[in-house]
Parts: structure tokens; C-alpha cells; sequence
């Protein structure tokens, strides 16, 4: 049973406890409680039910196992030739424009071979998408409020066969042997795999180093 309808059925075991055992006067004050709250609990629930579709989809790689196979740094020009620059800015140029509105970031560049293995599992989505996951410091809330850009990820491609085939947006099954292009901010020295709500794994990195 999912957590929505045990909370619905929690809800309505009290309900009935209540007017088996509660006053009147404090069954009248719970209505009132309960009208000027019926607002904020529908929000509460509309935003519950709308994340539901995402928790669902993510637990395909809950606790999720990865093994790094190999990590060496990147010149930064191999971003370029992906249409990513290695100072990020506002202009076009990479400097901003006329009025940058932030520091430019130096990133230290690197390629990852990771495999990832999800836990078996019986029911709900079994097929996840690499494009879809993220690298963030381990104290970072998933699907938070703050975007967590310490580390962005820049080209994914998968094994086939022994070769490593750009992601297309594919769904996969099962573990999957990955190689990416990692921009890490200056300073990070351990990053973790998001996938919508599902934090696991982690890689480590020589911290501050750049290439």
C-alpha cells in the first residue's frame, strides 16, 4: 500500500476514534482546526501527489551500487568541443556580456567510467536514463529548493559492446557501464549520484585540482 492511502486511512481511523471518544466542545474546536487548515493541507497534498509521479520513477536506483573503474583529468578543451566552456558566464563569449551578473567559475575537468547496478526490484518502473542523472555533495537534499551546481555533467556515453555510444535519451535496464565528462567546481573532493529523489554511490575526487 502506497504512503498516500495509509495516510488516508490513518486519517480516517482517527476520525472515527475521535467521535468515539472526544467530547463535543473539542470535536467542534478540531472542525474549526480543520477549516482554516483545509487550505494549506490542500497544498500540502496537491504537491504530495504531484511528486508522487518522480519518487516513483527515481526508486528503479534506490541505494543503487557503483563501482568507478577509472578517473583521469580532462583538459578543459574537450568541453569546448562539446559546446561547453570551462568559465561559465552570461555573455556568449563566456565573459558575461556587458553586465555579468556573477563570478565566472573555473572547473576542473575529468572522465569517469562508472558501472551502475541497480538493486532488484519487483513492480513499478524497472528502465532508468542516464541523461538523467546528476552528481551533487553528499549534503545536498534531492529535488531541493537550491540547485546544487558543484559538478555538472557534460557527456554521457554508454558501453555497447565494448564501445562507449553517446546517450540518446535511451531507457535502460539493469546495470549499465557509463563514461562521463565531469565540470567539478574548485575544492569538491566527494560527489554523489542523484536520480530524482535516490541519492547513492559516491566518487571522489582530488579536491581542488585542476588541469
Amino acid at each position: 500500500m502506497s504512503r498516500l492511502r495509509w495516510a488516508v486511512l490513518l486519517v480516517l481511523i482517527l476520525i472515527i476514534l475521535a467521535f468515539k471518544f472526544l467530547p463535543w466542545y473539542v470535536l467542534v474546536g478540531l472542525a474549526v482546526l480543520l477549516v482554516f487548515s483545509a487550505p494549506l493541507v490542500g497544498r500540502w497534498l496537491l504537491y504530495q501527489l504531484f511528486l508522487l509521479p518522480f519518487k516513483a520513477k527515481g526508486a528503479v536506483l534506490h541505494r543503487a551500487a557503483v563501482t568507478v573503474h577509472a578517473l583521469d583529468p580532462a583538459a578543459p578543451a574537450e568541453a569546448a568541443q562539446l559546446g561547453y566552456r570551462p568559465h561559465e558566464g552570461g555573455g556568449e563569449d563566456g565573459t558575461g556580456g556587458d553586465q555579468p551578473t556573477e563570478q565566472p567559475v573555473t572547473r576542473s575537468y575529468y572522465r569517469v567510467v562508472v558501472s551502475i547496478t541497480p538493486r532488484p526490484k519487483v513492480g513499478g518502473f524497472q528502465h532508468w536514463e542516464p541523461g538523467e542523472l546528476r552528481l551533487i555533495l553528499p549534503q545536498t537534499r534531492p529535488m531541493g529548493d537550491k540547485e546544487d551546481d558543484a559538478c555538472t555533467i557534460e557527456d554521457v556515453a554508454i558501453e555497447d559492446g565494448g564501445v562507449f555510444l553517446p546517450d540518446e535519451g535511451f531507457k535502460l535496464h539493469g546495470e549499465q557501464k557509463l563514461r562521463m565528462l565531469l565540470g567539478v567546481r574548485p575544492g569538491v573532493g566527494r560527489l554523489v549520484f542523484q536520480y530524482y529523489f535516490e541519492k547513492f554511490g559516491e566518487v571522489l575526487l582530488p579536491a581542488g585540482r585542476s588541469v
